[in-house]
């Protein structure tokens, strides 16, 4: 079984298909593994089941136009950030002057 993989960026909802981060997400999904986007606000601690993060989700599509639909119309859905899950930091921390 392939690893899940999410993609953390500064804000899910700001992601646009000029940056690599929205390749790089549509080439996980296209590869068959289970792709989440997230934001850092998305990180979440639960004394019980450690670090998960709120992601939306991407499925395989041929463009990054469609990772970035995807990503905007997605509901987010809990994972729980353990073994057989692959984080890819995404984060600009330069951009993110606010937080």
């Amino acid at each position: 079984m392939r690893p899940a993989v999410l993609v953390l960026v500064n804000a899910s909802l700001e992601l646009v298909a000029k940056q690599a981060t929205s390749l790089l997400a549509q080439a996980a999904a296209n590869r068959g593994h289970r792709v989440l986007v997230a934001g850092v606000q998305d990180l979440q601690w639960d004394e019980g089941e450690g670090v998960s993060a709120l992601g939306r989700g991407v499925a395989p599509c041929g463009s990054v136009e469609a990772v970035v639909a995807q990503v905007d119309a997605a509901v987010p859905e809990r994972l729980i950030l353990g073994a057989g899950v692959l984080v890819l930091v995404r984060t600009n921390p330069g951009r993110d002057t606010g937080r």
